[in-house]
């Protein structure tokens, strides 16, 4: 991915999403291991896809970007929260702007640099 692209998609996740959806993300000089990120609970905030957390010097280090297109709104401590998943949304998004993604489990993967393996 160029920073051109990523431009873009923050963008589109701010413009064409039904809500700003989380997400993580490692930079190339990082130490996260992706495997860390595998946690099955459903965010109950949005995601901040703005300039100042998401400046275009900061694109241009993205190793990968993990996108979890669903958010928990609580109804109150008695009721299960209410599940919003933009799944299909963000789907037809990614494939609009041609941003080329992987659907792992329910997270959406954009990678702009890929180790090898």
């Amino acid at each position: 991915m160029n920073k051109t692209k990523w431009m873009e998609l923050r963008q589109a996740m701010q413009k064409e999403m039904p809500f700003p959806p989380a997400y993580t993300l490692k930079l190339i000089n990082g130490t996260e291991d992706l495997e860390d990120g595998k946690k099955s609970v459903i965010p109950t905030y949005i995601g901040n896809w703005g300039v100042e957390c998401l400046p275009p010097s900061l694109l241009v280090l993205v190793e990968w970007l993990k996108i979890d297109p669903r958010l928990a709104k609580s109804r109150g401590r008695l009721i299960e929260p209410e599940i919003t998943d933009a799944s299909n949304q963000l789907r037809e998004v990614l494939t609009r702007h041609s941003i080329p993604y992987e659907e792992q489990g329910i997270s959406f993967m954009i990678y702009g640099y890929r180790r090898p393996e």
